[in-house]
C-alpha cells in the first residue's frame, strides 16, 4: 500500500516554535504561496466538483467538497472566501442513498432519502440530465465553485443547457436561463487560481446508457478543452487540470453491477431452461459500429447482435457490463425469458409514443421470449458490451492526451488522476487508515459506486494540493483525512 503523510501537524509544530517572533506577515504568505495567487480560487468542472455523492447533491456532500476543502487550506497561505451555491434551507437538496443494512446474503440494503427536497417547481424533463423535471432552489449570488453535476466538456458553450439541466439553471438568474453558457458563467469569475477537472461525463455518459449517450468527438473536444483552458487563463491565473479515470474501473462497474449482472447470469440460466435452443442473451444496437456521434437512432439503423450467456461480467471470456439502468430497474432481469412486452410499454411511455408505435418501429414481437428471441431483445442501453468498453478505453486515452497538453502549453499544475485511482484501487495508507477502491469497505468510494464519500474527496483535495505544491513551490498544508468518513453505516 501506498502511505500518504499528513503534514499537517509538522506545519503546526512549526508556528509553535515562531510564535514568540514577529514576522513580516506578508513575506512569510508570499513564501508560503510560493509564485501562485490563491486570493481568488474558483473551481471549474462536474459533479466531482459540486461534492455529488451517494447518488445525490446535498448539503453535507457539497460541504466536503474537494475545492472546498482545498479552500479552506489555501486561507493559510493568502486564499480568500470561498462560496459555494448550498442547499442550506433544504439540506437534502436532490435526495441521496443512505445504507440501511444487508440482507441476508450480505448485499447492501440501500434506501433513498427523498423527503424535504430542495425542489421549487416543475419543468419537461430531459431523459438523461433530467428525468423528472424538476427545477431546484435557487441560488444566484456570487459563487467560487461551479461545479455542475451532469455536465460535458462538449455542453460548455450550450445556452440552452440551462433548460436541460437544473443544477446549472439554478445558479442562474431567470435572465440568464437559455441565454447563458456555462463557459460564459466561467470567464465572468475571473479567478487569480483556479482548477479544472472537467470531460469525465463525456464518457461517463456514454458508458452509463450502453453508448445510447455520444461520445464527444476528439476533435471537439481538443476544440472546447483548449477554449476553456484559454479562457481560464487570460487574465494571468495559475492553476492546476486533472485529466479523467477510466470509467469502468470504479465500482459502479466492476463491484455493483458485477452484483447485478451475477443476478443476471442466474436468472439468464433459468430462462435458458425454459426456452431450449436459445442459447444466446439477445442485444439491440444500432447499424453504426461504435455510435459515436450519433445523436439519434431510427428505426432502420436497428440491427440485432447475440451476446454468449457467459459473458456478461464475471463469466466466462466476455466482458460485458450491465448498466446503471439495470440496477435501477431490477425488475427487468425477471422478465427475462419471458413472453412479454412489459418493458417496450415503459420505454414507450417513457418517449412519449404508445407501445403499438414501438412495436411497429422496431418490428417487435412481443410474444417471443424476451432477451433470447430477435423479435423481443434486451435493449442496448441497458448492456455495456466488450467493444464498447474498447471504444471507452480509446477516448478516455486521447482525451487524457489532450488535458495533459492543454496543461504543459499553459505551463499548469496537473494531476493524473487516471493513475492515481488505480493506486487507489490498489489500497492506500492515509492518515493511518486503509482506503481503497472496494465498494461500501474502502471508504473512498460512496453508495452510487461512481462519486467520492467525504473522506474520499479529502483524499482527492490532498491529490491537488500536493501537486500544486510541487508545482508553484507553495506550502498548501494537507487537509486531515481522518475528520472524514467515509461510507457510513447504519
Amino acid at each position: 500500500m501506498k502511505n500518504i503523510v499528513n503534514y499537517s501537524l509538522l506545519t503546526l509544530t512549526t508556528a509553535f516554535l515562531f510564535q514568540g517572533c514577529k514576522p513580516d506577515l506578508d513575506v512569510d504568505v508570499a513564501a508560503a504561496k510560493g509564485s501562485a495567487d490563491f486570493s481568488k480560487y474558483v473551481a471549474v468542472g462536474n459533479s466531482l466538483t459540486a461534492g455529488y455523492s451517494n447518488d445525490g447533491l446535498y448539503l453535507a456532500g457539497q460541504e466536503a467538497s474537494y475545492p472546498s476543502l482545498m479552500a479552506a487550506q489555501m486561507q493559510e497561505v493568502g486564499g480568500g472566501t470561498f462560496t459555494q451555491p448550498l442547499f442550506t434551507s433544504k439540506p437534502n437538496g436532490t435526495g441521496y442513498l443512505t445504507l440501511t443494512g444487508f440482507s441476508s446474503t450480505g448485499l447492501p440494503v440501500l434506501e433513498t432519502v427523498s423527503t424535504d427536497l430542495a425542489v421549487r417547481g416543475v419543468t419537461t424533463p430531459d431523459p438523461v440530465l433530467n428525468p423528472s423535471g424538476v427545477l431546484l432552489d435557487k441560488y444566484t449570488d456570487p459563487i467560487n465553485n461551479y461545479g455542475v453535476p451532469g455536465i460535458r466538456l462538449s455542453d460548455i458553450a450550450d445556452a440552452n443547457y440551462s433548460k436541460r439541466n437544473p443544477l446549472y439553471e439554478r445558479i442562474l438568474t431567470d435572465g440568464e436561463v437559455g441565454v447563458k453558457p456555462y463557459l460564459t458563467k466561467v470567464a465572468e469569475s475571473q479567478p487569480t487560481f483556479f482548477s479544472c477537472w472537467l470531460g469525465n461525463n463525456d464518457v461517463l455518459q456514454y458508458a452509463g446508457s450502453g453508448g445510447l449517450v455520444p461520445l464527444t468527438p476528439v476533435p471537439a473536444f481538443q476544440q472546447l478543452y483548449g477554449v476553456l483552458i484559454n479562457t481560464l487563463t487570460q487574465n494571468g491565473a495559475k492553476g492546476v487540470v486533472a485529466n479523467l479515470p477510466s470509467v469502468t474501473s470504479v465500482p459502479l462497474f466492476n463491484t455493483v453491477l458485477a452484483t447485478v449482472s451475477s443476478t443476471a447470469k442466474a436468472q439468464l440460466k433459468l430462462a435458458l431452461q425454459q426456452n431450449s435452443g436459445l442459447p444466446n442473451f439477445v442485444v439491440c444496437q444500432s447499424g453504426t459500429p461504435d455510435r459515436v456521434g450519433q445523436t439519434s437512432r431510427p428505426a432502420d439503423t436497428l440491427r440485432i447482435i447475440q451476446l454468449p450467456i457467459d459473458s456478461l461480467y464475471g463469466g466466462g471470456q466476455g466482458r460485458s457490463l450491465l448498466t446503471l439502468s439495470v440496477r435501477n430497474n431490477p425488475t427487468l432481469l425477471t422478465l427475462l425469458g419471458k413472453p412479454t412486452g412489459a418493458y417496450w410499454r415503459s420505454f414507450a411511455a417513457q418517449n412519449g409514443t404508445t407501445v403499438q408505435n414501438i412495436i411497429a418501429a422496431y418490428q417487435l414481437d412481443t410474444t417471443q421470449a424476451f432477451g433470447f428471441s430477435p423479435k423481443n431483445p434486451f435493449p442496448t442501453g441497458l448492456v455495456l458490451d466488450g467493444r464498447e468498453q474498447d471504444v471507452i478505453n480509446s477516448y478516455t486515452t486521447q482525451y487524457n492526451s489532450i488535458i495533459k497538453a492543454a496543461a504543459e502549453s499553459k505551463d499548469l499544475a496537473f494531476v493524473d488522476a487516471n493513475s492515481f485511482m488505480k493506486e487507489v484501487n490498489a489500497g492506500l495508507l492515509v492518515d493511518g487508515m486503509n482506503v481503497s477502491g472496494a465498494f461500501i469497505s474502502g471508504g473512498f468510494f460512496s453508495l452510487d459506486g461512481v462519486h467520492l464519500t467525504p473522506r474520499g474527496y479529502a483524499i482527492a483535495a490532498n491529490k491537488f494540493i500536493q501537486t500544486i505544491n510541487a508545482k508553484y513551490n507553495s506550502k498548501i498544508p494537507l487537509v486531515s483525512v481522518v475528520k472524514y468518513a467515509g461510507v457510513k453505516f447504519p
